[in-house]
């Protein structure tokens, strides 16, 4: 989530803040009503993404949460299984919603992404 997000503040026009400075914003006002706004785009990539990589992390949810049936099992952990347990067709059922989930990400990625570094 981080290296969206600082992308996206990378790309804050110093003036602006110094223009808000001069018309009497505090730093808190300026944050909240020009940064963050302006920022949106990538912080919104960064859940994305935050979000489908913890969607698919087995080893960590494995060594956290342990892998308690009906209470600490994960869509990935699920999987994993499944798999053990020899039972494929559940395990390729839940993996195709796993594409699914990843699939509907990329779309939201490609969906938000800023008009300027959109190449199509």
């Amino acid at each position: 989530m981080v290296k969206p997000s600082q992308a996206a503040f990378a790309e804050f026009d110093e003036s602006l803040r110094e223009v808000a400075a001069t018309l009497g914003a505090r730093p808190w006002q300026v944050i909240m009503k020009i940064e963050l706004p302006q920022a949106r785009l990538g912080i919104l990539a960064g859940l994305v993404l935050a979000s489908g990589r913890a969607m698919g992390e087995v080893g960590v949810s494995l060594m956290l949460g342990g892998n308690i049936s009906g209470r600490t099992e994960t869509l990935s952990l699920a999987v994993y299984n499944h798999v053990l347990g020899s039972e494929t067709d559940c395990a390729n059922a839940l993996s195709l919603v796993l594409t699914g989930v990843a699939a509907l990400a990329f779309f939201l990625l490609w969906r938000f992404e800023s008009p300027t570094v959109r190449t199509d």
